[in-house]
């Protein structure tokens, strides 16, 4: 039995929907991380009580259950595990309920804040993976672009930038952990560490089963714009490149939601500014193949394209 940590320096924030199963391969990657000085937050926006049972079922007592006495959603349970973590605790991490750390992620991230007060944040390469494991993918994480950085899961983060800083997610945002880094990180220094730390297990096929496909057409179009109407000013000012980039990404997430003509505009005026290989990949299969975008076949499909670029 494990004693539980009244003063753990990480509290690591997994907020949870109706993923039983998936849930113990992600804490379990927690527990066998090389750094072992942490708490795991699960927040629980289930309906029911098969994630409760799955988690006690693990007997760890370095993991605390949290169960709103409402559904929070996905944005605002994570500021609710950050509230929620021990008062003591340093550094807050992000995990979600169906990716997994390497084991060297914590013992590497904290390292690096602890030797480098002046960083606010960390962030690290990580892998996608198809659900039953295929490697689709190992993205770099940004060390210089700005108004490229996401922070959220996989991210390592001072806690005084949520208590002191009052830097929080935005639950009206569609692109939360962009927004959050985006204000982080136009003022504050942060750490990148390149190495393979984290695998991201990319979205189901079926539409709705992730936050990421969880957009429909009835999801209003002006829900898809809020990030880049918010933030319109600050890429401007960053110049084409950064303009493009995130055109290109509203683009795409209006695409999946199945707002072809209006998703077709911000892929056009991202190639326009950027005119790069994958611009006119993306936009080519907006106009003859927008199906997939509802799905992984449309990355997997790019990469390919761009790796005959290259050979």
């Amino acid at each position: 039995m494990i004693t539980p940590m009244s003063d753990p320096i990480v509290s690591i924030i997994m907020p949870t929907y109706k993923r039983p199963d998936l849930i113990r391969r992600a804490i379990g990657s927690i527990l066998s991380q090389s750094y072992q000085d942490f708490e795991i937050v699960v927040v629980d926006d289930s309906p029911d009580t098969l994630t409760k049972e799955a988690v006690v079922a693990i007997g760890d007592a370095r993991i605390r259950y949290v169960k709103p006495p409402e559904r929070l959603g996905f944005i605002e349970a994570k500021n609710e595990g950050v509230r929620e973590a021990a008062p003591r605790s340093r550094y807050v991490a992000f995990c979600d309920d169906d990716d997994e750390y390497l084991p060297g992620f914590l013992e590497k991230t904290t390292t690096l804040l602890d030797q480098n007060p002046h960083l606010m944040a960390v962030v690290t390469d990580n892998e996608m993976r198809q659900q039953g494991g295929l490697v689709i993918k190992r993205y770099p994480c940004e060390d210089k672009k700005f108004w490229r950085v996401s922070i959220g899961n996989g991210c390592v983060v001072r806690k005084g930038v949520f208590t002191k800083l009052n830097i929080w997610y935005d639950t009206a945002m569609p692109f939360e952990d962009l927004d959050f880094g985006v204000r982080l990180t136009k003022d504050y220094p942060w750490g990148a560490i390149h190495d393979v730390l984290r695998i991201y297990y990319g979205y189901p096929a079926q539409k709705g089963d992730s936050l990421t496909t969880a957009f429909t057409k009835e999801t209003p179009v002006e829900k898809l714009e809020a990030f880049v109407k918010k933030n319109l000013a600050l890429y401007q000012a960053a110049g084409p490149e950064a303009l493009a980039w995130i055109y290109g990404i509203t683009g795409k997430h209006l695409m999946r939601a199945g707002h072809r003509k209006i998703g077709l505009g911000y892929l056009w005026k991202s190639l326009v500014l950027n005119p790069k290989p994958s611009s006119f990949i993306y936009y080519g299969i907006a106009l003859i193949a927008p199906w997939m975008f509802y799905s992984l076949t449309l990355l997997i499909w790019k990469n390919r394209i761009l790796g005959m670029f290259k050979q």
